[in-house]
């Protein structure tokens, strides 16, 4: 897992001028960064964090967020949609949004 985590870290912490996404087995990742807005259609589970503070809105999921503080924590984990979602990140730090392949 130490491995793991230190990949999401270094994605989290490049180049804001990079677009990231990645293609994994059961999972897709996107890194945000400030001011991005995402849009997608999505049916699942998906999970929303940052490894610093980040202030996001999100529409679309079974637990909206409007102006929230998210961290590295559990406040994002989780979420459920099963249409579009709609992420802005306004301020603070790349946030990770990991998506559910069903």
């Amino acid at each position: 897992m130490d491995h793991q985590l230190g990949s999401l870290a270094s994605i989290s912490n490049a180049s804001n001028d990079l677009n990231i996404k990645a293609e994994l087995s059961d999972t897709t990742l996107n890194r945000l960064t400030t001011n991005q807005q995402f849009q997608q259609e999505f049916s699942g589970t998906f999970s929303l964090f940052s490894f610093g503070q980040s202030v996001v809105t999100l529409t679309g999921g079974k637990w909206n967020l409007e102006n929230d503080i998210v961290t590295f924590s559990t406040k994002g984990l989780s979420n459920q949609s099963d249409g579009p979602i709609n992420i802005k990140i306004h301020s603070g730090d790349s946030v990770i949004l990991l998506c559910n392949k069903e």
